[in-house]
């Protein structure tokens, strides 16, 4: 079974977030990104999908796919994911790393 992931998406968010360019936030009021959402989640429907929505604050790049333990302290600066937890030892890409938890993580929470 295929699964199709984004992160959510709030039209009043993206426009205010361009507040400042008015023409770029009237753009986005005007492409009615709730219908598209709407649109996108009875297709997956139909075909017998499943469309898991993750939270855009949901900390994927923080929490290791082996162990799940977080890294509170990682910044942006840092590209290698070294995870905290001293009996697992994983080391990985800190943007692949947040690509499995968010494939794996997400549909384990969404259960």
């Amino acid at each position: 079974m295929l699964h199709l992931y984004h992160e959510t998406l709030n039209q009043a968010d993206i426009a205010s977030g361009n507040a400042h360019n008015r023409c770029l936030s009237r753009a986005f009021s005007d492409a009615a990104v709730g219908k598209l959402l709407d649109l996108l989640e009875s297709k997956v429907a139909a075909q017998g999908r499943m469309l898991i929505k993750v939270d855009r604050f949901f900390p994927s790049s923080q929490l290791c796919q082996c162990c799940g333990a977080r890294k509170e302290d990682l910044t942006l600066a840092d590209r290698i994911f070294v995870c905290p937890n001293p009996a697992c030892g994983y080391v990985g890409d800190r943007d692949e790393n947040a690509a499995w938890v968010r494939r794996f993580g997400a549909y384990q929470i969404s259960l």
